[in-house]
């Protein structure tokens, strides 16, 4: 009988570990299928500096929207994200985490202080020149600028034009310009003070320096950052590059070639690194400046570029924005959409934005009420002409006798730099005015 009982218990205790084994082995099949499972599902979000993968589990939603629509896709080039519909939550959908949500200069999603099991719905917009005035306005209390289609050809501009846009083709899209006796387009961004040039049509604001703190009305004096030549040697055409390529070719490409920084570009970007370095994320790299060394027309004595055509001595213009590849100056890794030579974001204003703010080639003193006029002469990065009997290569530059003028490269003029600031930007405040700039962060 002990014998018979000791077997039956040696039996159910063989029965319990068997059994206890085998849903060991089927909870441990249940947890590798469901990890690889979720292996299986493991996303990625492209960031600034790389990539993060995470599993499904990690981010419970991760909700897409393109122009309003879901998408199972992060929208490529050309899509930012809007930062103002767009959030992240753990548990609370009306507490949303403190997320930093951005788009790079790259079209890279930027996600920073996120959170295991975070549910993130992202809203990704094709910026445009007219969300970027609805910002400007809003920061204005909701009063609303007038827009008016600019003609061309068209003269200059002496009118006040307070609270008011023109409409200009940019391409195939449109971009609105600040024209005649502005006195509502100041901004202060990285210390500085700036003025608006114009909306360009992908959403980013083009602004013009203006002076060195944040807090100045100066109109005429203190525009430049100091005076340097456009290149110091002016004996080749090469020399009318914003960045320039070899001197004494007959080929084209290698004498317009982008190869080495030209002496204001080295100033500009030496101030840049030492001022606006730390603000290189607000700044677009991609939106470019337009070096058009486009040529009108070749005789054995003279290279004449299309600036020059247009603009030379005319009292009526039509100024032309659009730039081939390689005239277009965008920042180094930048190149899909223009030049991607830059060093830095930033660079000159050109001939063709001076003459839709409203000034002419040898305006004189009829435009002194114009919001470009300085009492520094400064330079744009339009070349004119390159006179082959004398080696003079020429550019345009803004006069302080109030003209456009053209000037040997090798002379020096004043420094004036632009900027692009992102269409993501925040307009947080001001109403434009010189007292009341609108505060860009």
């Amino acid at each position: 009988m002990k014998i018979e009982k000791l077997e039956t218990s040696n039996n159910k205790f063989k029965y319990i570990v068997v059994g206890f084994i085998l849903c060991a082995v089927i909870f441990i099949l249940i947890n590798y299928l469901t990890s690889k499972a979720s292996y299986r599902n493991t996303e990625s979000i492209d960031l600034a500096k790389g990539t993060i993968n995470y599993k499904v589990p990690d981010l419970n939603t991760l909700a897409m929207y393109k122009d309003g629509e879901p998408t199972d896709t992060m929208p490529g080039a050309g899509y930012e994200i809007d930062t103002t519909q767009s959030y992240c939550y753990t548990t609370d959908p009306n507490q949303h985490e403190n997320v930093t949500l951005a788009t790079d200069s790259e079209g890279n999603l930027v996600i920073g202080n996120l959170k295991k099991g975070s549910k993130c719905f992202l809203y990704f917009i094709k910026p445009t020149a007219e969300q970027m005035i609805a910002k400007l306005e809003k920061a204005k209390g909701g009063n609303k600028y007038t827009i008016t289609a600019l003609t061309a050809p068209f003269g200059r501009d002496e009118s006040e034009s307070t609270n008011k846009l023109y409409s200009y083709p940019e391409g195939d899209e449109t971009t609105y310009v600040f024209r005649g006796n502005v006195t509502d387009n100041w901004l202060r961004f990285g210390g500085k003070t700036w003025r608006i040039i114009r909306i360009n049509s992908d959403g980013t604001l083009r602004v013009i320096f203006q002076c060195n703190t944040d807090n100045c009305t100066t109109t005429t004096l203190g525009l430049i950052i100091g005076e340097s030549p456009y290149n110091t040697n002016h004996s080749d055409s090469t020399y009318e590059g914003y960045y320039y390529g070899i001197e004494g070719t007959s080929e084209y490409s290698q004498t317009h070639s982008n190869a080495t920084p030209s002496t204001i570009a080295t100033v500009v970007t030496n101030w840049y690194n030492s001022n606006l370095s730390q603000y290189t994320n607000k700044i677009s790299g991609n939106t470019g400046f337009c070096n058009d060394r486009r040529i009108s027309s070749e005789s054995e004595t003279t290279i004449t570029y299309q600036p020059y055509e247009r603009f030379n001595g005319k009292t009526s213009v039509t100024p032309d924005l659009s730039c081939e590849k390689n005239d277009l100056y965008t920042l180094k890794g930048n190149a899909g959409k223009g030049n991607g030579a830059l060093d830095v974001p930033a660079a000159l204003i050109t001939m063709d934005e001076i003459a839709l703010a409203g000034m002419l080639y040898s305006s004189n003193n009829a435009v002194k009420s114009n919001w470009l006029y300085a009492t520094e002469q400064y330079w744009t990065m339009s070349p004119s002409i390159y006179s082959i009997s004398y080696s003079f290569a020429g550019m345009f530059f803004m006069n302080s006798y109030v003209f456009i003028s053209e000037d040997l490269v090798s002379y020096s003029n004043g420094v004036r730099p632009v900027i692009n600031l992102k269409a993501g930007i925040t307009i947080s405040g001001g109403d434009g005015t010189s007292t009341n700039p609108f505060i860009a962060t």
